[in-house]
Order: C-alpha cells, then sequence, then structure tokens
C-alpha cells in the first residue's frame, strides 16, 4: 500500500470523555442535531462523533480544521465564549474529559468507516518522522482499515485559545 503524506498539515481537535448513562440519549439527539452542525462549516471542516466498544472513555468526538491554527479563529474563540444555561447544565453531563488539540502532519488512506481504534502514545519520542511511514503502511495494511491518521498533540494552540 502507498502511505500518502498530508500535503498540507491539517488540524484536529479531540476530546475523550464520559457521558453519564441516564442521559446518552439525550446528549447524542443535542450533540448531533444542534452542537456538531453549529460548528461543522465555520472553523471545522468535519466532525464525528464516536461510542466506544472497549475504551477508558466512553465516546470520542473528532473534529477537524484545515490548520492547526484555525482553533484560533476569532469567531470560533467568541463561539466557545457564548454559554447558555442549557449549555452549562450539559456540562455536567461529562465526566473524565481529555481534550488534545493536534497537529495531523500525515495520514494514510480516505475511507471513513464506522469503527475508530486510537492509540495515543504517553512519549512524544515512541512515533518519529523516520517510523511514521512504517506504521502507517502497516496498520492501512489491515483488512477493513480505511485510514490511518498521525495526530500530535499540541498544548500550545490549547493554551492560546484559553489565553
Amino acid at each position: 500500500m502507498i502511505v500518502d503524506r498530508v500535503q498540507d498539515e491539517t488540524g484536529a481537535l479531540i476530546y475523550w470523555f464520559d457521558i453519564r448513562p441516564d442521559v446518552v440519549d439525550d446528549w447524542l439527539a443535542w450533540y448531533l442535531r444542534d452542537h456538531m452542525p453549529s460548528r461543522v462549516g465555520t472553523t471545522f471542516t468535519t466532525g464525528r462523533c464516536f461510542e466506544a466498544i472497549d475504551a477508558d472513555a466512553t465516546h470520542m468526538v473528532l473534529f477537524e480544521t484545515p490548520t492547526p491554527e484555525a482553533l484560533l479563529a476569532p469567531g470560533y474563540l467568541q463561539l466557545l465564549g457564548k454559554v447558555s444555561d442549557d449549555d452549562r447544565k450539559r456540562r455536567g453531563w461529562y465526566a473524565n474529559t481529555v481534550r488534545m488539540t493536534a497537529r495531523v502532519p500525515s495520514r494514510s488512506g480516505s475511507g471513513m468507516g464506522n469503527i475508530l481504534a486510537v492509540v495515543r502514545f504517553d512519549e512524544a519520542s515512541a512515533l518519529t518522522p523516520a517510523n511514521t511511514p512504517d506504521l502507517l503502511e502497516s496498520l492501512s495494511s489491515i483488512a477493513g482499515v480505511g485510514s490511518v491518521w498521525v495526530a500530535q498533540h499540541d498544548g500550545s494552540i490549547r493554551a492560546r485559545m484559553d489565553a
């Protein structure tokens, strides 16, 4: 399989979290019909929501951006500052949230699929430009895998978002 490198680095905002079981249906209806559509098409080019099969967190969302710095767009930062009473109520539904602002320097394939496997490395040195193509090719060769991404955490973007 040929491994495609992203021509231009893109960005991603990734959240892992638990949702209280008693509100999962209400949360999902709101998230897919209100929250996600209010963001996709502005700062974000796509947004996807996943429910865990076997993971530490029950849910994960993945928003793509044209560049990592797109998360710093004034319009998006203003949107983050507009919190309604309903939004405050919904924040109580979340637990164990992990946020990742990421650079996506490389990926393989363009399939979307309906199952997502995430491998998170604790050490930045675990994935290097030298071994990334081999990893992408190995994972892409698994039957049923439509695409593989390398998303590298960039905490400086989140810090600038919160400033």
